[in-house]
């Protein structure tokens, strides 16, 4: 997969993120971020970071870039069906369930065309 198919990638992955955000959220949850940073003029290494309210925080550094995108991809990917799944079975609230169930397949099913892509690069 090539830098800017990652990025193109990453950008499908950040809206269906944005559309499972459908309780309380920050602005910072919207937020992912891959930094370069040079240090002590050794090689620069790319950082993955974002803070959010919902979703678990995350700093890790990479040696590539592609490495930092890969990641980010996989991070993506984990909290979108981590999300779908809360929201599709949750059995503490069975008409949260039924209100966002079928905003959640069709998230679920978009995410499910994206790995599958993934798979086959």
């Amino acid at each position: 997969m090539t830098y800017r198919e990652r990025e193109q990638l990453i950008t499908e992955l950040t809206k269906l993120w944005y559309c499972t955000l459908v309780d309380h959220h920050k602005d910072s949850d919207c937020h992912f971020y891959i930094k370069m940073q040079w240090s002590y003029g050794q090689e620069p290494v790319y950082a993955v970071e974002h803070y959010g309210y919902i979703l678990e925080e995350t700093y890790e550094k990479f040696e590539t870039y592609a490495q930092a995108q890969e990641y980010l991809i996989s991070y993506l990917v984990e909290a979108i069906t981590n999300e779908c799944e809360f929201y599709l079975t949750n059995p503490n609230n069975e008409e949260f369930v039924v209100q966002f169930q079928p905003k959640f397949l069709t998230i679920k099913q978009a995410l499910n065309s994206i790995t599958e892509k993934l798979r086959a690069s």
